[in-house]
């Protein structure tokens, strides 16, 4: 159920909604509407990036030569990004409106996960580096990396039916994997620094697929 508000949200719970696609964002929620999520456990996608993109396109566009948007996006769609979108966004009275609130969104997600809730990672976007950053926006919002983790793993699966299938590491889950060098634990940003991809048990040979940046060097091609 697509909502942004309290009210709709409380609306779409009782009419029996398996999920809430995204997080109050139109105002502060109430201590009432807490416990219910933590009672409820309704999960709902986080979708924190696609506000905070407007105003984070118009200031500081230079987020966009970062590796991951450069190898997911074409030379000349980023260039389009830092020119004509970003003027639109710095006219436009959504995104300060977008900029005010996300900071609002943030602490509601962070209440309703203290509260036992079921927060599941998304976007509204439908980049790679888009969620990354939404991870990055979870653990800014007070959520603890080791949990923001749990968020974009567990919780996303739980949030699209498939715990039983994917989500967790254990037998008869699906052998989707990424290894990472870092320790995300530690900071949530070492999520990015990937050594390899798993996807069905075989790792992802990266120099093989048609990314809009371009021919992308293998990460990992070791035994």
């Amino acid at each position: 159920m697509h909502v942004s508000s309290e009210l709709r949200s409380l609306e779409a719970i009782y009419a029996g909604s398996d999920t809430l696609a995204h997080p109050v964002i139109q105002g502060p929620v109430s201590d009432s509407f807490v416990k219910l999520m933590g009672a409820k456990k309704t999960p709902f996608a986080s979708t924190l990036t696609i506000g905070e993109n407007y105003s984070r396109l118009a200031e500081h566009p230079q987020y966009l030569d970062e590796p991951l948007y450069v190898a997911s996006f074409s030379a000349q769609e980023r260039e389009h990004l830092k020119t004509e979108v970003r003027a639109e966004y710095q006219k436009s009275s959504w995104t300060w409106w977008m900029k005010t609130m996300t900071p609002i969104a943030m602490q509601n997600v962070r209440k309703v996960d203290a509260a036992g809730g079921t927060v599941a990672s998304g976007t509204d976007q439908s980049s790679g580096p888009a969620l990354q950053h939404e991870l990055e926006l979870l653990s800014a919002a007070g959520i603890a990396p080791l949990k923001v983790i749990q968020i974009a793993t567990h919780n996303s699966a739980v949030f699209l039916g498939k715990a039983d299938q994917m989500g967790s590491i254990d037998t008869g889950q699906l052998a989707d994997l990424v290894l990472l060098s870092k320790d995300p634990t530690a900071d949530i940003k070492n999520a990015k620094s990937i050594v390899f991809v798993m996807k069905d048990g075989q790792i992802v040979d990266e120099s093989k697929l048609p990314l809009a940046g371009g021919k992308q060097a293998r990460r990992f091609a070791g035994g």
